[in-house]
């Protein structure tokens, strides 16, 4: 999910772009948080970047696009 989101516009797995994995070390992070409480909320994911990047990710792609990707991480929770 963070591949389609992209950020900062690496545009990973693609052909003249970043590694398929380029977000993965952010990845396991907020999927280790979904898993132990079962959902994220874009102040969790907002910690969590800022770990990495120096900035919250809302401020990188808007608020709109967190919800969004809240939203789908959320969705990942109820599988199952």
């Amino acid at each position: 999910m963070l591949n389609d989101l992209d950020p900062y516009g690496l545009g990973p797995g693609t052909g003249d772009g970043a590694p398929h994995d380029e977000y993965s070390l952010e990845a396991i992070p907020l999927a280790g948080l979904l898993l132990r409480n079962g959902c994220i909320s874009s102040d969790d994911v907002d910690a969590i970047w800022r770990k990495w990047f120096q900035e919250p990710l809302s401020d990188v792609v808007g608020c709109d696009a967190m919800n969004s990707f809240c939203t789908r991480l959320n969705s990942l929770g109820t599988i199952g």
